[in-house]
């Protein structure tokens, strides 16, 4: 069983030897389980003490634009209410007004606006991703026209679609979030990633 008056006087301590004033559930949760005051659960991070703040042990506890905050006692300013058996969600809510939306204690979650300039650029180049594919159409045509005349291929065209092959790669990460630097030309062209063979075989 948690032991509210200890927890509250670990707060106090705290807020007074680190010169701050407040802290967010999350951070809180994790502080308590280090000083072996309340285990926190690994499944749901911040659930044991936010059952606290929501019975109201905690006096300096209350909800800022829906998630809570933990200030020295006296200094809480509660802006809605909080019965004891509110939903979890409710107190996870962000902000999602900001560019980022904070969560306790430093959980960033995309704003609807930053996703919307995301999906735009990700159309943006997946539109240049079908434009090289038509140029890889294009090369691949004149390579082999190349090959049937002098049954030798071009190094040029060869090392051309080597790097298209790499950039419309890291294209295609970026559309598909797996990567967040944006490719070319809003950042310099990748390095490239494999080298050609040094010869071409037909077997």
């Amino acid at each position: 069983m948690a032991d509210a008056g200890k927890i509250n006087e670990f707060f106090e301590n705290y807020f007074r030897d680190n010169d701050q004033d407040s802290l967010g559930a999350a951070e809180a949760a994790k502080l308590l389980d280090e000083a072996g005051l309340l285990a926190d659960d690994a499944a749901k991070p911040g659930h044991p003490l936010r059952d606290l703040l929501r019975g109201g042990d905690i006096p300096g506890a209350s909800k800022e634009a829906g998630r809570w905050v933990i200030r020295p006692s006296g200094e809480a300013q509660r802006d809605e209410p909080s019965p004891k058996g509110e939903s979890l969600l409710d107190d996870e809510e962000p902000d999602l007004t900001e560019g980022f939306a904070v969560r306790d204690a430093g959980d960033r979650l995309p704003s609807r606006w930053s996703i919307l300039i995301r999906l735009l650029f990700s159309l943006v180049f997946l539109l240049v991703f079908e434009i090289l594919r038509l140029i890889v159409h294009v090369a691949l045509l004149y390579q082999y026209v190349q090959l049937f005349i002098t049954r030798r291929p071009s190094e040029p065209v060869r090392s051309f679609c080597n790097g298209l092959s790499g950039y419309a790669y890291r294209v295609l990460r970026f559309a598909t979030l797996c990567e967040n630097d944006k490719p070319f030309p809003l950042n310099p062209l990748p390095e490239e990633i494999e080298a050609v063979d040094k010869e071409v075989r037909f077997e």
